[in-house]
């Protein structure tokens, strides 16, 4: 390894001491810089200092950086969309700046959002109806998705997304009778594996003039049509 690989491996090392990180923070290279910048062992002065860094690459690390206090991720929730993006990936974001960044004008940003487990009930519901494919997307298999959320998702046009509402734990059983009759047959297989899907519903959805098991992309109805 390079001398510089060998320094970006302390950088990254999380047994390595606050004196060391600082140092490191310190120097020219901005890919030390940015090692330090993701390093949870970081003290919180010194992820402070970087988040004004020059290179984008630094202050996204900062951003993506659990251990950034809640102050520094709010000023870089302004920042250029890597480094937004970063913000509205990270856990400890707070859920005010998630709420700002849900409606930002960059799909990655908002889609990220939409990922992130932190995301709060009432942001995921906005997102629901977000023009974005991707969000949606996202939206639809959120552990945190409201059953009112995952009720649009089902009539939805993409069909993406109405596959994924079928297959959310979440989703009310008056949602998944709705999708029995679903055009898709994924959707329709979904319903079929979902848990919380009544019996008599799965048999309509085997025995209905829709089911096609040749075509079935789980092979789920034709499994289930054979226990019926």
């Amino acid at each position: 390894m390079s001398a510089v690989t060998d320094v970006i491996v302390d950088a990254r090392d999380p047994l390595a001491t606050a004196a060391t990180l600082r140092w490191l923070a310190g120097d020219a290279d901005p890919m030390i810089r940015e090692a330090v910048a993701s390093n949870f062992a970081t003290p919180v002065d010194v992820l402070r200092h970087l988040a004004a860094d020059l290179s984008v690459a630094v202050r996204e690390a900062v951003a993506r950086n659990p251990e950034t206090p809640a102050a520094t991720l709010r000023v870089l929730a302004g920042d250029v969309n890597p480094v937004r993006r970063g913000v509205a990936w990270n856990m400890s974001t707070p859920v005010g700046t998630l709420r700002r960044l849900a409606t930002d004008a960059n799909v990655g940003v908002r889609r990220d959002v939409a990922y992130n487990s932190a995301t709060p009930a009432a942001v995921l519901r906005r997102l629901a109806g977000d023009t974005s494919t991707l969000i949606r997307w996202a939206v639809a298999s959120h552990p945190s998705t409201p059953a009112a959320a995952l009720r649009q998702l089902a009539t939805d046009a993409d069909v993406v997304t109405r596959q994924r509402a079928a297959r959310h734990p979440s989703t009310p059983v008056r949602v998944l009778r709705a999708l029995a009759t679903d055009p898709d047959p994924w959707v329709r297989a979904a319903v079929v594996a979902h848990p919380s899907t009544p019996a008599g519903v799965v048999r309509a959805i085997v025995r209905s003039p829709l089911a096609d098991p040749a075509a079935d992309p789980y092979h789920v109805v034709q499994v289930v049509a054979a226990e019926w």
